[in-house]
């Protein structure tokens, strides 16, 4: 699951420092938006690179200010929390999103401190008129390896605005994966035990 996270956050920060100063999202359209968000969060990494140095913590920041607001996390929480959401009250749905949110930035933040340089090459934007969900393809070429990367982006109906929920990498999806992780869990010790194993995850 980790790799699959590490490729992930590797393409945010896979593009030429010349776009230079950070730019505003177009969360309008996923395709467009994935390109910002990774503009902007290596703007950020460029330009603090000597106070993270110092403080690498502050490498949460950057996660919390540059790319959650790009994910539907709580979307995700949901998918995999699945079936069990009718067993518990609307509150304690409400901490748990929070808990996956935050446990979420956390593997992100871990994930940025294995980055390496990598070359990117994303595939011709699709047609997303009338639909509900897209996905943005593309390519990590690693020398003579090259990895198959899909963010899986939905629409808010109420906001019109696109956010990634899922990522494929060699068709492994991060989402599936944690479905798996936490499902047992789920199942045998409730929701207080997965939010315990979310809080308790490090790396």
């Amino acid at each position: 699951m980790y790799r699959i996270i590490i490729t992930l956050i590797s393409i945010f920060l896979l593009f030429n420092s010349a776009w230079g100063l950070a730019a505003e999202v177009d969360s309008s359209n996923p395709y467009s938006m994935v390109e910002q968000v990774a503009r902007n969060t290596f703007s950020r990494l460029t330009s603090e690179r000597e106070q993270i140095k110092q403080d690498p913590l502050l490498i949460n920041q950057v996660v919390e200010q540059e790319l959650i607001p790009y994910l539907d996390y709580r979307f995700a929480a949901l998918k995999i929390l699945g079936k069990y959401y009718r067993q518990y009250p609307l509150d304690k749905i409400n901490q748990y999103t929070e808990v996956f949110k935050t446990y979420s930035a956390s593997v992100f933040a871990n994930a940025l401190h294995y980055y390496q340089d990598q070359a990117v090459e994303f595939e011709p934007a699709r047609e997303f008129n009338n639909q509900k969900q897209t996905t943005v393809r593309l390519n990590i070429n690693q020398g003579s390896n090259s990895i198959n990367l899909a963010f899986v982006v939905r629409k808010d109906t109420k906001t019109e605005q696109w956010r990634v929920y899922d990522v494929v990498a060699e068709g492994i999806s991060m989402l599936s994966s944690l479905q798996s992780q936490f499902e047992p869990i789920l199942r045998k010790e409730g929701i207080e035990a997965v939010m315990k194993t979310m809080r308790n995850t490090k790396d």
